[in-house]
């Protein structure tokens, strides 16, 4: 299937892209006749625009198209939301690992999160330097500073990981 219409008065849908098939919306049960083309008025949206047929590998996917209701936005954007624990912990077992994209990768996220925790700063602008983003890593510093004047910043790479002063 490559593409599924509903009838004008929403009673069939019939899907195109291989053998031409159609069902009662009613009883879900395939119709015997098959038309040679589509009749004027077919579309992906039911007559009243609640739901869009959509062809998935061999399945027929009925959408629902009515905005989400005010518990259902609750449930997503709950879904949605940044697991701080997880991405502290993650952040964690890769730094001790010396995977330092990936600990950054979640520092930065924290870091959205939690704008204001100096040392989240002072890490990620570690990892970053680390990694050559000097001037990310100078951004996190200051942020660092800014938060927390008597924080202590450690920034310098391992020897040997830094390329030679110019002369």
């Amino acid at each position: 299937m490559t593409r599924l219409e509903f009838s004008a008065d929403g009673r069939r849908v019939l899907a195109l892209g291989g053998p031409y098939s159609s069902w009662d919306i009613e009883t879900g049960q395939p119709l015997p006749e098959k038309p040679d083309s589509l009749e004027v008025g077919w579309t992906p949206h039911s007559p009243d625009g609640r739901v869009r047929v959509v062809p998935y590998d061999r399945v027929i996917r009925l959408i629902d198209q009515r905005p989400p209701s005010d518990e259902e936005l609750r449930w997503r954007q709950g879904r949605a939301a940044l697991d701080a624990v997880w991405h502290a912990e993650e952040a964690d077992r890769h730094e001790r690992a010396g995977r330092s994209h990936a600990a950054a990768s979640h520092l930065g996220l924290l870091v959205q999160e939690r704008n204001h925790d100096a040392t989240l700063h002072v890490r990620l602008a570690r990892l970053l330097t680390l990694l050559k983003r000097n001037d990310q890593a100078v951004r996190h510093a200051m942020r660092a500073l800014l938060l927390d004047s008597k924080i202590e910043l450690k920034l310098m790479a391992p020897p040997g990981t830094m390329p030679p002063a110019p002369d």
